[in-house]
């Protein structure tokens, strides 16, 4: 059983200086991570989006704050949906000139640069659920209470009434797609795991006893889930049929911390990395058998 247990310790954020487009720092703290992807140009390398802005980690474990100051949004539901483009959330940096909330924000330059594509000033979407393969995508506007799908790449978006699914929308913790299948997904909710084939219009429960806090559908295998289930001593959970039966990857958290991010190298399936809720980051090269630590409590480590 690998249990981590990690002491609790205050972290405070330091001054995110605008010294240059990108900003290289070791031992650098970062607080609220809101996501976390690995980049499909250069694998390997990782973004996590944070309180602050994106940080970026190379390959060879250098740590780089992206963009001037006015571009370091709190980006919420960042997601990359192919080479060039990243796609966010959120609310604006201080210094920024666009509304709040953001709506979605789209990046064609690394995160350097973010222009509003939809919803600019209406659309707070704490949840974004994008297929890298299709161009469909799911988001859930905290704003509103609203789910929202789009089949263009979130340059225009449709409100979904929602059938047998939870009401009120801040009860959903995850959504995850099917890679193949855009239509089908996984939801994790507090009142258990939810399934939908018809892109979020009706929805059944597959498990009343368990739900997940994070979770990603693996790109070399469609039909596995990975997924973290707070609770019960589940932890860090493996799904070879989308959801219908789980299976333990024995890596547990503390019972006050939990996986709220997690995403699957895009060409070595055994590399897996994962972002926890007290802004811990740790990853796994040999398909979750040891694991290794990025970042402890919002300090990143060197290699």
């Amino acid at each position: 059983m690998k249990n981590f247990s990690l002491p609790i310790v205050v972290i405070l954020l330091l001054a995110l200086p605008a010294c240059g487009s990108a900003e290289e720092t070791k031992g650098e703290s970062l607080t609220h991570i809101h996501g976390l992807s690995y980049s499909l140009s250069k694998p390997g390398d990782l973004y996590i989006s944070t309180h602050h802005g994106l940080l970026h980690m190379s390959g060879e474990r250098e740590w780089t704050w992206i963009g001037e100051e006015q571009e370091r949004h709190d980006l919420m539901g960042f997601s990359i949906i192919n080479k060039e483009t990243m796609i966010s959330s959120g609310h604006p940096a201080p210094s920024s000139h666009l509304q709040d909330p953001l709506g979605i924000i789209k990046s064609n330059d690394g995160g350097q640069t973010w222009e509003p594509v939809a919803l600019h000033g209406e659309a707070d979407f704490h949840l974004l659920e994008a297929n890298s393969l299709n161009n469909r995508m799911y988001g859930i506007d905290a704003a509103n209470s609203e789910f929202f799908r789009t089949d263009n790449s979130g340059e225009s978006w449709e409100a979904i009434q929602t059938e047998g699914f939870p009401e009120d929308l801040h009860e959903v913790n995850a959504l995850v797609s099917h890679y193949l299948q855009p239509a089908h997904l996984l939801a994790g909710t507090k009142k258990g795991i939810y399934k939908s084939l018809d892109g979020g219009k009706s929805w059944k429960k597959l498990h009343q006893d368990k739900t997940f806090s994070g979770a990603v559908n693996d790109r070399h295998n469609s039909e596995q889930v990975y997924a973290y289930m707070p609770g019960n001593g589940l932890g860090l959970m493996k799904s070879k049929d989308f959801g219908h039966t789980w299976e333990s990857m024995d890596f547990r958290l503390n019972d006050d911390n939990f996986v709220t991010f997690i995403d699957v190298h895009p060409e070595n399936p055994e590399e897996i990395s994962i972002a926890t809720s007290n802004e811990s980051i740790y990853q796994t090269q040999d398909g979750g058998e040891t694991w290794e630590s990025l970042v402890i409590e919002g300090t990143t480590q060197d290699k």
